[in-house]
Parts: C-alpha cells; sequence; structure tokens
C-alpha cells in the first residue's frame, strides 16, 4: 500500500509540474505540488519550497472558503512550527492571520507554540480565538489539526487558565471537559490543583455533580486524580470510602480511565 500511494504521489507530481509550466503563477498547483512532498515522495524541505512559491504568489486576502489557500498556509505553518522556528513562525502567522481570518489552525499552532514557551498569557489569547472563529465564520472556517484534538484544546487552554491563575476559568473548562468523558485524568488533576484553596469537604461535594463516589470504577479513579493533584485533604476523604483493594490502585496513571 505504501508503495502504490508513492507511486500515485510521484505520478500526480509529474502531472502537476506540466501543468505549473503552463502556468508558472498558479498557486493552487503550487500548494498540490507541497502536498506530493510534504510527507509524501522526495522530502518535507521539498514540500516546504513549493507551499512558499505558493504563499509568495497568493493575493493579500483569501476568500472566505477557499480551502486549497488554506491547506497551503496551514501545512507551511505546521513545517515551520515542527523546526522550533519560532521567530520565523510569528512572521508567517501574522501574515497569514490577515490573509485568512477564517482559519482557526493558525491560532492554534500559535497556541501551541506560546505553551510550548510557557507564554501562557499568550497562549490563551490564542486559543480562546482558535475557539470561537468557528462560532463566527460558521462552516466556512477552516481548521484540520485543532479539529483532530478539540477536547486536547480545551484541555490545553485550562492549563493555560491554570498558570495564570484564572483558577474560576480553569475550573469552568475542565467541568466542562469532564461532562463531556470524566474519564480524563489529566482535566480531573488540573480541577483538583485549581480547587486546592477550597476545603476538601466542599471539593468532594462538587466532584459528586460529576462522579458517583459509590461505584469502585469511579472512586478509584478520583483516587489517582487526588494523587496526581497532591490534594492531600481530598485524598484522605476519598480513603474513607475505600476498601484496602481499592487503595492498591493510588498510583496515577496517565491515560487512566473510569
Amino acid at each position: 500500500k505504501v508503495m502504490e500511494e508513492k507511486k500515485t504521489s510521484q505520478r500526480n507530481g509529474r502531472l502537476l509540474k506540466k501543468e505549473l509550466e503552463k502556468d508558472p503563477d498558479n498557486y493552487h498547483i503550487l500548494g498540490y505540488l507541497g502536498d506530493c512532498y510534504n510527507g509524501g515522495v522526495g522530502s518535507n524541505a521539498e514540500g516546504e519550497r513549493y507551499y512558499r512559491m505558493a504563499l509568495d504568489r497568493m493575493p493579500p486576502a483569501i476568500p472566505v472558503g477557499e480551502e486549497r489557500s488554506a491547506a497551503t498556509l496551514v501545512r507551511l505553518l505546521a513545517i515551520v512550527a515542527d523546526k522550533k522556528a519560532d521567530r520565523e513562525f510569528f512572521v508567517l502567522y501574522e501574515d497569514m492571520v490577515h490573509r485568512a481570518p477564517w482559519v482557526y489552525d493558525f491560532d492554534y499552532m500559535a497556541g501551541v507554540v506560546y505553551m510550548r514557551n510557557q507564554e501562557y498569557g499568550k497562549a490563551v489569547a490564542c486559543f480562546e480565538k482558535a475557539l470561537q472563529i468557528p462560532e463566527q465564520y460558521g462552516t466556512s472556517a477552516y481548521g484540520v489539526y485543532m479539529n483532530q484534538n478539540i477536547a486536547g484544546t480545551w484541555e490545553m487552554l485550562a492549563q493555560c487558565y491554570y498558570e495564570v491563575q484564572n483558577l474560576s476559568a480553569c475550573v469552568r473548562t475542565c467541568v466542562s471537559l469532564l461532562k463531556a468523558d470524566k474519564g480524563r485524568l489529566d482535566a480531573l488533576v488540573l480541577l483538583l490543583m485549581a480547587l486546592k484553596g477550597e476545603a476538601p469537604e466542599a471539593v468532594l461535594r462538587f466532584l459528586e455533580n460529576i462522579y458517583d463516589i459509590h461505584q469502585a470504577g469511579e472512586r478509584i479513579f478520583l483516587l489517582r486524580g487526588a494523587v496526581g493533584a497532591d490534594a492531600k485533604g481530598v485524598l484522605e476523604l476519598l480513603k474513607k470510602s475505600c476498601t484496602l483493594e481499592e487503595l492498591t490502585c493510588l498510583k496515577p496513571e496517565k491515560n487512566g480511565g473510569v
């Protein structure tokens, strides 16, 4: 199958290059050529070269919903982000958000880069904007990377809220995540960390809006969350409801579930 895909990509590349000879400024063809090399035949560097050529020929404003150009820009920005060339990344980012403000992957990737650099306030602004763009542009909005990680985007936003000490926003975001999927251990740990200033009894009552502590599986999951968050008061309260066998499950697991 891999060999077949490679042959198809090579054939497409040859056909596209012939088309490009007839119309060398066609940035759509250049974008498709970039796709042939980006993760296909040749190298990422060749794909990047074609994407950059396409960018140079694009108009200053990309019409809303023009997905071919959006894909070219997003894939180029992703390549630069992967290289951790942050200065160049943000030069491209500023250019791209002006050309196509309806593409939310730009802000999603900027949020990831800012978070990687521990610039959490800037990451918050980017993640919030990325999540708002689909509401603003509806089905015309474009994104691929964020679409593959919607829950993860909200979780990263919650982490950034915590880092900038916007604890109410962190709690609100974690609760929404856990109500949608109460098996997200990282979200539970983050929620418990954000609630450390509250009385353990109040925290446990709050958690009972999401979890049933009378069910062993959910009780064990809460135990793991309390250990991960170092929420000692909540942990001690939970232990009172646990059997000795359940207390052997205190070791936190990164991707545990209820």
